[in-house]
């Protein structure tokens, strides 16, 4: 999963600052500043949370007995990135904008604060 991760990591940070672009910010500092705060780990942890996510996942045994999904943010920070690397793909696979699907899959699960 960790490969996957770091795919879904980039391109988080990709769509943020896209984002954050598009909405006006050419401030290389602010940019970086409010990237950092949109993709910060418990912001990935609380949706996870929101959304279950610990339920569709398939976990090992040891997992399982631990309940890791428990244990923090850093399990789901991880496991909610692997999902965006997914997603994007699997977009990309289908020739479609991974970056898009995947944004639009965050707008959805309303991951993103008003700007």
């Amino acid at each position: 999963m960790e490969p996957i991760a770091t795919l879904g990591d980039a391109v988080l940070d990709l769509i943020v600052i896209k984002r954050f672009y598009k909405s006006g910010e050419r401030d290389e500092g602010r940019l970086s500043q409010n990237k950092e705060q949109e993709v910060m780990k418990m912001k990935t942890f609380e949706l996870a949370k929101r959304i279950h996510y610990h339920e569709y996942i398939r976990w090992g045994k040891g997992e399982k007995q631990g309940k890791i999904w428990t244990s923090g943010p850093d399990t789901f920070d991880t496991c909610i990135e692997a999902l965006i690397g997914a997603v994007f793909l699997d977009a990309q696979k289908n020739k479609l904008n991974g970056v898009k699907c995947a944004e639009e899959m965050l707008v959805r699960l309303h991951f993103f604060k008003k700007h």
